[in-house]
Order: C-alpha cells, then sequence, then structure tokens
C-alpha cells in the first residue's frame, strides 16, 4: 500500500489490524526525511498499536534510487526489490543510536517496540538483547514494557467501550440507518 506521503498512523494501523494484517514492511523514501517519518511512525504510530511484526525495508547498496518508486523504474523486475534486506523495527531502530546516547535515551525509544510484540517469548528475547545493548537490567526494560502493555490494553479497551457506546446510542437515535452506523463505527 502506497501511503503518498509519511503520515502512517495508529487509527491506519487498528484498521489494517481489523482487516487481519499484522505483518507490516515499512518502505518510506531512503533519504532523511524518509528516515525521520520511520522513526516518528515507530515511535509513535507503532507505539500506540501493538501485535504488528514490523519489518524496515533497506535501501539497495548498489543503487542510487532515494526512493523505492525510482528504484522500481530502474528494476528489471520486480522481484529486485523483493529482494532488498529487511531488518526488524528492533534492529532497525537499534541501529539508529548513537555513541552519544544514554543507555537510558535508547530504552525510551526502544522498548515501545518490544511492548508491540505480540508474543511474549518475542519480548522476552528483545528484551534480553536490549539490556546486553544499553547494560540496563532485563527486568527494568521488562518492567516498563508490561507498564505500556497494561496501560494501551486500558486505554484500548476504553475507546473501545465508548466507540460501541457512541455507537448504540446513534442505532437508538436512528434504528432506519443501523447498518451505515454500523459500518461508520
Amino acid at each position: 500500500v502506497a501511503a503518498c506521503g509519511t503520515a502512517l498512523t495508529a487509527d491506519h494501523l487498528l484498521y489494517l489490524k481489523s482487516l487481519g494484517i499484522n505483518n507490516l514492511f515499512l518502505n518510506f523514501d531512503w533519504d532523511n526525511p524518509g528516515t525521520i517519518a520511520t522513526q516518528r511512525f515507530l515511535e509513535n504510530a507503532l507505539a500506540e498499536v501493538k501485535g504488528f511484526s514490523v519489518n524496515i525495508i533497506q535501501a539497495p547498496t548498489d543503487a542510487l534510487a532515494k526512493d523505492p518508486d525510482e528504484f522500481l523504474k530502474h528494476a528489471t523486475d520486480a522481484t529486485t526489490y523483493l529482494n532488498l534486506t529487511k531488518q526488524t523495527a528492533f534492529e532497525w531502530q537499534l541501529e539508529q543510536s548513537s555513541d552519544n546516547d544514554s543507555p537510558d535515551t535508547i530504552c525510551e525509544r526502544m522498548v515501545p517496540i518490544i511492548a508491540t510484540e505480540a508474543t511474549a517469548v518475542r519480548r522476552e528475547v528483545l528484551a534480553r538483547q536490549l539490556s546486553a545493548f544499553t547494560g540496563l537490567s532485563y527486568q527494568s526494560i521488562m518492567a516498563d514494557v508490561f507498564s505500556i502493555r497494561s496501560s494501551k490494553t486500558d486505554e484500548r479497551r476504553e475507546r473501545i467501550i465508548a466507540a460501541t457506546e457512541q455507537l448504540i446510542k446513534d442505532v437508538q437515535s436512528d434504528p432506519d440507518n443501523a447498518l451505515a452506523l454500523a459500518a461508520q463505527h
């Protein structure tokens, strides 16, 4: 799906999830604005919606293309694009860290990504990697992961309840239009 820009939001993710899509291959442009958009997506939208497996498509090392469109225009076939290197969101985000970043700054960016992982095993593996990378304890990282997961679950539950209550109210006020209202909600 072409985002036609750099705005990929939590609402978009919720819509994709409602369609049963939970594996994303993200490929904004390979220039600095594209990197910033990827960073923004990981820190904002992805942090709000858990249960996604996100991979970032890496720029080809032997091409001068600044974006996927330009790359595909010069490719002999689409398989060259499909064969580009992919990094998990965790790997990509960790790679963006610099020597100037403190361990707590790195964790602020990484813990929300760990919290989005669907399985406890995967969360544990990533938390152990982050602990080894930063020198911070596995237990403190997991405490932050659990905190995010429980607060996001509560927030999501509250949004679902509010949307359901609004739907019930709308259907009660306009019962003849119930199907359209349900589709809208």
